[in-house]
């Protein structure tokens, strides 16, 4: 843990600037208060690219572990836990990508060893930072929810990675969900129209979470649709709110009280919806996250998503791999 004072930079390094490390790159090279001390990958010509573009350096990852406050965590996912591992033996504070893990008990190992040596595991849950999600928060504050319906869509990827369509794609929404909802999961349902296949959750899955406090949540994941889509409704005892993730875009929907009219001296039956867009301050979710973080290093608080968050999140997905294969 590095707490810093604000007049003193944040130094920061970045493993794996592949698709996505890149950005991280970006971001903190933009950051103010914070200094990009490195970057690190397997692949050296990208590493220096990407190191050019932000006028910083190329580095071995021990020689970055030693120069930084904090890093992001950006490689595939099989390999999270030993770099995370060896960030923490370094006592650098670290944001890994989403998912945490790839195993149950090396996530636990990690929230130990990153507990005894109080450093900070932050997991890249970016929807937390959407603008859009936060302005649902607010709009659900005092509501009762009955369920919420996610449909997180699109075309087959363009390269191959290892994760299936639950651990890329359905985290994200479970994250989502688990934030928003105040009970506990009590009950996983999945299925795949591919369920005879090995690789049955690679592709399109659906899920269901039965929440103690009775609400009910429903995810659909699919890299096989050629419409990409991402998209959340949330209904509650008096309202329904849709979000858009990729505009940011919030509608929520109320009906007004009924009533009888009087229409030509015939008396009609009239009930009528009405439909509020609320502003919301559309900003880019990675930076959102990203400050998130390093305001998070300096005060030595607790991460928007923690290590313990994102191991849960990890649970319910491979619980839903489970189900999906046991059918």
């Amino acid at each position: 843990m590095h707490m810093t004072s604000e007049a003193e930079p944040v130094t920061a390094g970045v493993v794996g600037v592949g698709e996505m490390g890149q950005h991280h790159a970006r971001v903190y090279d933009t950051l103010p208060g914070v200094d990009l001390v490195g970057v690190y990958d397997d692949d050296t010509d990208r590493a220096t690219e990407i190191a050019k573009t932000h006028r910083t350096s190329v580095m071995a990852l021990e020689s970055l572990l030693d120069r930084v406050d904090l890093a992001s965590i950006v490689v595939p996912t099989q390999y999270h836990y030993e770099v995370a591992m060896q960030a923490i033996e370094h006592g650098v504070d670290i944001l890994v990508e989403k998912p945490l893990v790839s195993d149950q008990r090396q996530g636990a190992d990690l929230i130990e060893q990153a507990t005894e040596r109080g450093v900070i595991i932050q997991v890249g849950h970016i929807e937390r930072f959407n603008p859009a999600i936060q302005t649902l928060h607010r709009v659900i504050e005092d509501e009762e929810l009955i369920g919420i319906e996610t449909r997180r869509l699109g075309p087959p990827r363009d390269r191959m990675i290892d994760d299936t369509v639950v651990t890329d794609l359905m985290v994200h929404d479970i994250d989502v969900a688990l934030s928003l909802v105040d009970g506990e999961v009590e009950s996983v349902s999945a299925m795949s129209p591919y369920a005879s296949r090995p690789d049955a959750v690679n592709d399109y899955t659906t899920a269901t979470l039965q929440f103690t406090d009775g609400t009910t949540v429903s995810h659909i994941a699919s890299r096989t649709t050629q419409k990409t889509t991402r998209e959340l409704t949330v209904t509650t005892r008096t309202k329904v709110i849709e979000v858009r993730y990729l505009d940011q875009h919030v509608e929520i929907y109320r009906k007004s009280d009924p009533a009888y009219v009087q229409d030509d001296g015939a008396v009609r039956y009239r009930e009528q919806t009405t439909v509020e867009v609320p502003f919301v301050d559309t900003e880019e979710p990675l930076v959102n996250e990203l400050q998130s973080f390093v305001d998070t290093v300096r005060t030595g608080g607790e991460p928007v998503v923690s290590a313990t968050t994102g191991l849960t999140v990890v649970e319910l997905a491979q619980q839903i791999e489970q189900e999906v294969l046991a059918t």
